[in-house]
C-alpha cells in the first residue's frame, strides 16, 4: 500500500519487498532495544517509551521508504 498509495511508485517490486522486509526486521530489533533502554535505563514509563518509540520508528520508516526503498530509480533521457 505504501508503494502505490503514499509514494506512487512503479519500481521493481521484488527488490522493494526484500528491502521492505529487511527494514521491518531492523525496526523490530530497534524498537525493542529503544523501549528496553528507556524503561530500564531511565525513569520513563513503559507506555511513554512505547509512544516515543512509535514516533521514532514512523519517522525512520518514512525516511527510508522515500530515500531508499521507493525512490524512483529511472533515468530520464
Amino acid at each position: 500500500m505504501n508503494k502505490l498509495w503514499v509514494f506512487a511508485n512503479k519500481g521493481d517490486t521484488s527488490l522493494q519487498l526484500i528491502l521492505y522486509f529487511t527494514l521491518a526486521g531492523v525496526n523490530l530489533v530497534l524498537s525493542n532495544l529503544i523501549i528496553w533502554l528507556l524503561v530500564n535505563e531511565t525513569p520513563a514509563a513503559p507506555l511513554i517509551a512505547k509512544i516515543f518509540t512509535m514516533i521514532v520508528i514512523a519517522a525512520w520508516n518514512y525516511a527510508f521508504f522515500s530515500k531508499l526503498i521507493f525512490k524512483d530509480r529511472h533515468i530520464d533521457a
